[in-house]
């Protein structure tokens, strides 16, 4: 095929079931641009929002930056936001955690993937493309995370000037894909997001990372790690057919309460989550998630597409049960996006 990449695909592998069915810049955008409605009392009405106070203020912080970055300190961001210089969460410190997981890392291996997905569908400059869609994706991410704020925001302009644009440069190194896609197996599951009609909300967004090492002595047993908003450690049984079952615990980000209002410094609140994923060769098949509270959902299960036929469909199927009660369900199509219905918000 036309524009196809020089090397066998590394991340992307066109198969027709479960996850990667519905990966494609649709599915990436929203998926990461609404990742932050995961936490508790985010205003989920994605049709009413008031994007043009988040564009203005996240522009208005990135044309700025040394002002921005001079009321956040420079000292406290270069230890909190750039370096892996502080751990203590409840005055802002910690947040090259997810800097350096989310952005450098995860999102630098979904720019390969992604560009992999524009060779094989035949889309001219797919590198460059590939880095339009992710920079997309993370402008409206922190567009969504600004929220009303009017403060100068160095978050958004730590990851969208510095961590961003480093992750698409060094995920253009070889020896980088290489090093992820040999025996570490580095992919990303994300949520199938759906509008509900009831609530007019989006609901089940959210992107993932699963990054899985081999164990010593056990051919067929690998570490688990998922990360995102939820950071879970566990296990994975591969069989020889590539059939995977894995289990894992860990905490879920369910606030991001500011912590100085003068600067605008955010911390973030977790609790226990626990999680069964069900993949084939890295396609996530099924998930059940288990945590949280609140307005958040208790229990998240997602059944991707492959598995059911309704008719001439093989749909993605989810449920949700809230922790205020009643039952939210959804259907996805294979473009990853679908509708949902459930309790209002």
């Amino acid at each position: 095929m036309t524009g196809c990449a020089p090397h066998p695909p590394r991340f992307y592998f066109g198969r027709d079931i479960g996850s990667e069915s519905q990966f494609n810049p649709l599915t990436q955008i929203v998926n990461e641009g609404f990742d932050y409605l995961r936490t508790s009392k985010a205003d989920r009405h994605v049709l009413s929002r008031d994007y043009a106070t988040g564009i203005d203020n996240v522009f208005a912080s990135l044309g700025s930056a040394p002002e921005t970055f001079r009321t956040y300190g420079w000292d406290r961001v270069v230890r909190n936001e750039w370096l892996p210089l502080t751990t203590q969460n409840g005055a802002g410190g910690g947040a090259w955690v997810p800097n350096y997981e989310y952005h450098l890392i995860g999102s630098g291996m979904v720019s390969v993937r992604m560009e992999e997905w524009f060779a094989q569908h035949g889309v001219g400059h797919p590198a460059v493309m590939s880095a339009a869609t992710i920079m997309a994706s993370h402008l409206l991410n922190e567009v969504i995370e600004n929220g009303a704020q009017r403060l100068p925001n160095e978050d958004a302009a730590t990851d969208l000037l510095l961590f961003d644009p480093a992750g698409l440069i060094l995920w253009r190194l070889p020896a980088v894909q290489r090093f992820f896609s040999g025996p570490l197996q580095f992919t990303n599951w994300p949520g199938q997001a759906s509008f509900d009609v009831s609530s007019r909300t989006l609901e089940n967004a959210g992107q993932q990372y699963v990054l899985r090492a081999p164990l010593p002595y056990l051919p067929q047993w690998k570490l688990f790690y998922d990360f995102g908003m939820s950071t879970l450690l566990g296990v994975s049984h591969v069989r020889p057919n590539g059939d995977g079952i894995s289990v894992g615990l860990g905490g879920d980000v369910v606030d991001n309460p500011v912590v100085d209002s003068r600067t605008g410094a955010k911390s973030a609140t977790l609790k226990f989550k626990g999680g069964f994923f069900y993949d084939r060769n890295g396609s996530l098949l099924f998930s059940v998630l288990v945590g949280s509270h609140a307005d958040i959902t208790r229990v998240n299960a997602n059944l991707y597409p492959g598995i059911v036929r309704i008719g001439p469909f093989d749909p993605g199927l989810w449920l949700q049960l809230p922790g205020s009660g009643g039952v939210r369900a959804g259907i996805a199509t294979r473009l990853g996006i679908g509708a949902g219905h459930g309790p209002k918000r």
